[in-house]
């Protein structure tokens, strides 16, 4: 990884560094929450590997906001874009999991329930975020940035619940 960064300047790896340590605290927070059956860790560096290769598409989408609104956007996002979408598919994995849980049991009705409502709250938050993003008045930053501390006081409420849930089932 070193090797790599060699030749980026100092701004560029400051700007690396900021962006992917929320997501990796937000990783390993959610990993050491789960009591019973942890993913192994290649499955988990294939899941990473294949949303850094569709995250491509959401890097395009920060040089962009760089280009339009200046190099300063770039801390902001990586602050709270990159970690508020990681926490969004996050949170839908969750219910995805109690959704799995309870097909198990034989309780479709309440599975697709879970696979519904965590798309739901998905989908909710990344509009919130989206709209509080695109607000332009003088609260607009205020605005924002309560949006973003909700989402993220959602997704570690709902990892540290889902995780206690899942302690019930520990040996």
């Amino acid at each position: 990884m070193f090797l790599l960064m060699s030749g980026l300047s100092a701004y560029l790896r400051i700007f690396l560094v900021l962006a992917l340590a929320p997501a990796v605290i937000l990783m390993v927070y959610v990993y050491r929450l789960d009591p019973l059956d942890k993913e192994p860790v290649n499955l988990l560096w294939s899941l990473i590997l294949s949303g850094v290769c569709a995250g491509l598409i959401a890097g395009v989408e920060n040089i962009m906001y760089g280009l339009n609104y200046g190099t300063g956007v770039f801390l902001t996002r990586a602050l709270m874009a990159i970690p508020a979408h990681m926490g969004f598919a996050v949170l839908f994995g969750i219910f995805y999991g109690e959704a799995k849980y309870l097909s198990a049991q034989g309780r479709r009705g309440w599975s697709a329930a879970c696979v519904v409502v965590g798309y739901a709250l998905s989908v909710f938050l990344h509009g919130l975020y989206d709209s509080a993003a695109m607000v332009s008045s003088s609260a607009s930053d205020s605005l924002f940035f309560l949006a973003v501390v909700v989402i993220y006081v959602v997704n570690f409420v709902v990892a540290r619940q889902a995780a206690k849930h899942d302690k019930r089932f520990a040996y």
